[in-house]
């Protein structure tokens, strides 16, 4: 059986600043949120860290309001480090047409980001999807079905452009409790443990679909 995600050993993660980085990875992964210092980056190292650097996946994320150049607000940096998970070299940036025109899934963490991320470049509907969403949609795929198209030894990028568009096939309809996560920034320790629990736990359909 994979092992889940927060059993996954840590790796080296960093990150440019120079958005045209996105074009040589095979597949790209954009989580967006407000602030690009809570939710997104969480995501980010969580996924980078996972799937580790040789992957050919680039996971990078934004804020619709960044605070650019801003690290990894402490109380969610102190929960990813628990884990192993590096987050040093972290600078949020503000989420531009071009990083959402580049990715290949694009992952919100409310449905305002998602809307969003829609309207800088709207072909993107085909591949964008708040967390929670996705996890739901990923639990309803089949495992063998993105085995079956990607092929026994396909590499990790090739399983994700095969598993985007089952997961679109598994779309639900749209709720704010069910699609929101909340943003943690400025609240008590305990709400921040909730948002992460949140984020582990959605995250981690999305890297059992990837590894297979």
């Amino acid at each position: 059986m994979t092992p889940g995600l927060a059993a996954t050993a840590p790796s080296a993660a960093s990150r440019s600043d120079d958005v045209r980085f996105v074009v040589n990875a095979p597949f790209c992964i954009l989580a967006v949120c407000t602030g690009n210092i809570c939710r997104s980056p969480a995501l980010e190292r969580l996924l980078t860290t996972a799937l580790g650097p040789d992957s050919g996946v680039r996971i990078v994320s934004a804020g619709l309001q960044a605070v650019v150049g801003a690290p990894i607000h402490a109380p969610m940096a102190e929960l990813l480090e628990v884990r192993g998970v590096d987050t040093a070299n972290f600078a949020a940036r503000q989420l531009e047409p071009d990083l959402v025109k580049q990715a290949d899934l694009v992952i919100g963490f409310t449905r305002r980001h998602r809307a969003a991320a829609v309207t800088m470049y709207p072909a993107a509907v085909r591949h964008t999807f708040t967390l929670l969403e996705l996890a739901r949609a990923i639990a309803a795929v089949e495992p063998y079905e993105v085995t079956r198209r990607a092929g026994q030894s396909a590499s990790l990028s090739r399983r994700l452009q095969e598993l985007v568009p089952l997961a679109v096939a598994h779309r639900s309809y749209a709720d704010p409790e069910l699609d929101d996560v909340e943003d943690p920034y400025g609240q008590a320790p305990e709400v921040y443990e909730r948002v992460f629990g949140q984020i582990l736990g959605a995250a981690d359909p999305l890297y059992r679909a990837i590894v297979g």
